[in-house]
């Protein structure tokens, strides 16, 4: 991710044309206490923040540009229960402790994103309608139908699909072999949950 950019360029974004407003912040004067100090302002430091407020702390946040100026605000929307390596490589890679851990946060991740959406009427266009991952080619099934298995032994709430039902759901005649789809999974306007966030 280009961070280089300036906060003029960032405004040139399709999310900052159509974000809510940004809430303003004060600059950094002086001294102030808090019990957690949270460093930069995207979507793990946000929700951070929000987290331990709602259970009592004080917080205090600090961005160096503006709220979301890196990835969380410049993404393609998407909330996703994973990441691109299979559960058991993330084991392999974390230990079983650790990676399980990761793996269960990352399943419930869309849940997360979406009761706050609903809970707090987050104005970020937040869609709960599914995602796919649909194969381009036939040897592209084995790796699906793999990762599949292993999402589903974790408990995630994915289902394989076939060819004909890919057609349908990508609107393309092209997609012919199938792939999997996360109905708990969905897009969001990643700059206005920024903001909501904040």
């Amino acid at each position: 991710m280009n961070n280089n950019l300036s906060l003029a360029q960032m405004d040139k974004s399709l999310w900052s044309e159509t974000a809510i407003a940004s809430p303003v912040g004060e600059p950094l004067d002086g001294k102030l206490k808090a019990d957690v100090l949270v460093v930069g302002g995207g979507f793990t430091g946000l929700s951070s923040a929000f987290h331990l407020a709602q259970k009592g702390a004080s917080v205090i946040l600090l961005e160096s540009k503006i709220l979301g100026f890196g990835g969380s605000g410049r993404n393609a929307g998407l909330v996703n229960a994973g990441v691109w390596q299979n559960p058991e490589h993330v084991r392999k890679m974390l230990g079983s402790e650790a990676g399980d851990r990761f793996n269960l946060a990352l399943r419930d991740s869309p849940k997360l994103v979406f009761d706050l959406t609903r809970r707090f009427d987050m104005r970020c266009k937040a869609v709960q309608c599914g995602t796919v991952n649909i194969a381009h080619n036939a040897s592209s099934m084995n790796y699906l139908e793999e990762r599949c298995r292993q999402m589903q032994e974790i408990g995630a709430a994915v289902e394989m699909i076939d060819g004909p039902r890919a057609q349908v759901i990508s609107g393309s005649p092209v997609y012919t072999h199938g792939g999997i789809l996360d109905p708990t999974s969905g897009t969001i306007q990643p700059l206005s949950y920024v903001r909501c966030l904040a």
